[in-house]
């Protein structure tokens, strides 16, 4: 086994702990961890931290890191139109429209878990795209999987 774990001391190449500590990183890929654990080392010792509030510091920069490219990488995958979200949508645009029931779907996805479909139907204008577009990427950001098409494109495809 080639990459087989040795923590027996090398007689060949001895390592500081911490340029051993950088290549299990490395190895493991923590890359944000390799980045930040020097600074957050430091941190910890100024304010003596216990051993397991650094490591869990470490942890939570890491999956902070994962969590953030992974829904970045979904959010480009699902190729929504660009500032498109409930949070800038004018409701006040369209006072006809009940927001009620969009708002209820994007709270929960247990419609998306049983296949189920979300149909915006309006005059042109009214801002069917920017609300589908709001729709799809919160439902991203709980998770799930979002794939934007414009019904001439769809039709045609």
């Amino acid at each position: 086994m080639t990459n087989s774990l040795n923590l027996a001391p090398s007689a060949t190449i001895t390592l500081s702990p911490y340029q051993n500590l950088s290549q299990h990183l490395k190895q493991l890929r923590l890359s944000h961890i390799l980045t930040h654990w020097e600074s957050i080392e430091h941190q910890a010792l100024q304010e003596q931290w216990s051993y397991s509030r650094f490591l869990l510091t470490l942890c939570e920069l890491e999956s902070i890191q994962r969590h953030d490219l992974r829904l970045r990488r979904a959010l480009t995958e699902a190729q929504l139109p660009t500032a498109k979200s409930f949070s800038n949508f004018d409701f006040d645009h369209c006072p006809q429209f009940n927001p009620a029931p969009l708002m209820q779907l994007a709270d929960d996805t247990a419609w998306l878990e049983r296949a189920g479909n979300c149909l915006i139907f309006g005059p042109s204008g009214v801002g069917k795209t920017h609300l589908a577009a709001g729709l799809a990427c919160h439902m991203v950001e709980l998770g799930m999987r979002a794939k934007f098409f414009e019904a001439n494109a769809l039709v045609q495809d």
